[in-house]
């Protein structure tokens, strides 16, 4: 299932001693390129609600941004019936079962949540018992370092790979932390492997593409195993040969995982500037290039 929606708000932005409001629109938007917002109106929408959905939707696609209008009720009005008509304007209208999930983020426009029902339903994307079972398990093994949550969950169905930057977005959340980083092993049906991994960051100076490209490094072609943009990255190292080991090799598998959970935890930790765990010892030359 895809990563359940966010909202978006401006009111921690807004400080009497801040920016413009037109500057802070503009660098939120900036490091939310490429994404898919959900734009929620009233339930029965009036000219100003419709017409600020527009706007927002038309700013945002300067930002590479594209924008769904949503409401869970009925356009009846005479008058604003006439504007959506002539205005050609695309409204949707929520029907049970929409997939919320596909959104990126929600923004609340001429509203606070209090006049849609759709708050309820952007918030309360429902989760599969793979994506519970891998946030728990990120959460029982997450690491806390100077701002820093690390978490190896070790091996994830394939089926449930969504779960891993799911499980980043929610130990991001946690009080004081500002970079949530999750990774796991996932293996096809076919037998193929490959470390996976999400970051998601709330501080604004990690550039996060960087970050990552320094911490993980490149392939044999010297193509990065990592990158991302602002806010958001993930990584994939794919096992080749060493991939496989079913259920007789169990023993197998743990040690694979043990080496790669603590070769990925170090480099992580090393290029952060950060700690890494007493036991695990410094990085060799090698390991850091």
């Amino acid at each position: 299932m895809a990563e359940p929606a966010e909202q978006v708000t401006l009111e921690e932005s807004r400080l009497a001693s801040g920016p413009r409001p037109a500057a802070v629109l503009r660098e939120l938007l900036q490091q939310r390129r490429g994404e898919r917002h959900l734009v929620a109106i009233q339930d029965f929408p009036d000219p100003d609600a419709l017409s600020s959905a527009f706007t927002y939707r038309e700013i945002a696609r300067g930002f590479g941004i594209e924008s769904d209008i949503l409401h869970e009720g009925l356009i009846s009005h005479p008058e604003n019936l006439a504007l959506v008509n002539l205005l050609e304007l695309e409204v949707i209208r929520y029907t049970e079962g929409m997939p919320l999930g596909v959104y990126d983020a929600a923004v609340f426009v001429d509203n606070q949540g209090t006049t849609t029902r759709l708050a309820p339903r952007v918030l309360c994307v429902q989760k599969s018992r793979g994506t519970m079972d891998t946030i728990r398990t990120a959460l029982d093994r997450r690491l806390l370092r100077g701002g820093f949550s690390l978490a190896g969950v070790g091996y994830v169905r394939w089926s449930d790979r969504d779960a891993i930057p799911q499980a980043a977005d929610f130990l991001l959340t946690e009080e004081n932390v500002q970079t949530a980083v999750v990774y796991g092993i996932l293996r096809d049906d076919g037998g193929r492997e490959i470390v996976s991994g999400s970051l998601r960051t709330g501080n604004a100076t990690l550039g996060v593409d960087g970050f990552l490209k320094r911490a993980l490094g490149t392939d044999a072609r010297g193509r990065p195993y990592g990158g991302g943009r602002s806010r958001a990255g993930g990584f994939e190292i794919d096992l080749g040969f060493l991939a496989g080991g079913g259920a007789e090799e169990r023993a197998l598998r743990e040690q694979k995982w043990a080496l790669f959970d603590r070769q990925i935890r170090r480099k992580l930790f090393h290029a952060a500037g950060l700690e890494t765990d007493p036991g695990d010892g410094p990085l060799s030359e090698d390991a850091e290039r």
